[in-house]
Formats: C-alpha cells, sequence, structure tokens
C-alpha cells in the first residue's frame, strides 16, 4: 500500500477500499476493508504515517476497526475479498472478510452477523478522502493506487471483473471544483485499474 504526505498541510489522509453496498441505512449497510494511508506523523511537516488496514460495517460503526496484525503495511501488496449474504430464515446478514497481506504472507479471516441487514447488490473500488472528525481534510498525496483483480459476483452473473459489469465512476473534486483524485480506464481485460492523485484540497 502506498506511503502518503502532505504536502504543506500537517495532516491529510487517504484511504483504499473495497466494499459490498452503498451504505444508505442500517438495512443496507456498506461492508468494507481496505486500508489507510495518512501524513502528519513524521519528524517534517507533513511526514509519512505508516500505512494500516481495516474494516468496517458502516453506518452500524461509526469508525473503522483497525487490524492489529497488519499495523505496518507501507509498499506492501494487499489482498481483500469481502462477502455480505442474507439469512431468509434468521434475517441475519452475514458479512465475511478475507484479508491477505500478499508481501508479508499474513492470512487473516474475519466475520459478523447483524440482525435486519442484507446486501443491496452494488460493489465498490475507492480512494477516498475519508471525513474526520466531520469534516473533510486534505486529500494525503498517495500518488497512485492499483485495484487489480477487481471483480465481483452476483446469482445471476457469477464472477466477473468489474469492467465487464454495468459500472459507473466518479472522480473526486475540491471544495472549489478542481481535480483532487479520478480513477483511469479499465485494462482490457476488465479486472484492473489504477487511481491517481492530483491535489490536497
Amino acid at each position: 500500500m502506498p506511503w502518503a504526505s502532505g504536502g504543506s498541510y500537517s495532516h491529510a489522509y487517504s484511504n483504499a477500499w473495497v466494499g459490498v453496498g452503498l451504505g444508505n441505512s442500517y438495512t443496507y449497510p456498506l461492508v468494507q476493508g481496505g486500508s489507510e494511508s495518512d501524513s502528519g506523523c513524521g519528524p517534517s511537516l507533513g511526514g509519512p504515517c505508516t500505512p494500516w488496514a481495516w474494516i468496517e460495517v458502516w453506518p452500524w460503526e461509526a469508525y473503522e476497526r483497525q487490524i492489529s496484525q497488519l499495523s505496518s503495511i507501507g509498499g506492501d501488496l494487499l489482498f481483500v475479498h469481502v462477502r455480505f449474504t442474507h439469512d431468509a430464515k434468521t434475517n441475519d446478514g452475514r458479512m465475511l472478510w478475507h484479508v491477505v497481506d500478499m508481501t508479508k504472507s499474513i492470512d487473516l479471516h474475519f466475520g459478523e452477523t447483524i440482525h435486519g441487514t442484507m446486501p443491496d447488490g452494488h460493489a465498490e473500488f475507492i480512494a477516498e478522502r475519508p471525513t474526520v472528525n466531520g469534516s473533510l481534510p486534505p486529500l494525503a498525496d498517495f500518488g497512485f493506487v492499483d485495484f487489480e483483480a477487481a471483480q465481483a459476483s452476483a446469482p445471476t452473473t457469477g464472477w466477473k471483473g468489474v469492467g465487464n459489469l454495468y459500472h459507473y465512476w466518479y472522480w473526486m473534486q475540491g471544495s472549489t471544483g478542481h481535480l483532487l483524485a479520478s480513477p483511469g480506464a479499465i485494462d482490457s481485460t476488465g479486472y484492473s485499474f489504477s487511481v491517481n492523485w492530483y491535489g490536497h484540497n
């Protein structure tokens, strides 16, 4: 995962994650997992913080849950698989995460059940400027993030690369409308793309 810098800002933040769901309600939450690359931890202004991995169920959980075994993943290749199913008999949503630091060979599984939740049919692959204390901080300069083997599965489609499914994308813009980050084109296989950083705020 990338190291990040804040330039002239003392603190800046960035996330890269995959998830299932849009998180529009407690019934249809967003089940997500990924990494955070921030700045403001080094000896100088805007110095890099050590990237770390996390999981979260939004809006049920207000904050990311840091994965203690993956608290230092700078430069590592991270695999994240999120599974979210619904048990109609019990009305339970069942969330499973498979997170692997491919560089360090750390293979982890996590699970959670939340009654009354279900998937909404969306999968996401996101580079994000996370909200901190209710506001949007500067976006840390992460350079670029590669999403490889980006795919999703549904009962009607089976496993397909994101480029071979109906999809849409957004450019990240600052408060004045200038570009902060944007995804590049999905490659010819339909499975891989990059997100590039362009500005802090």
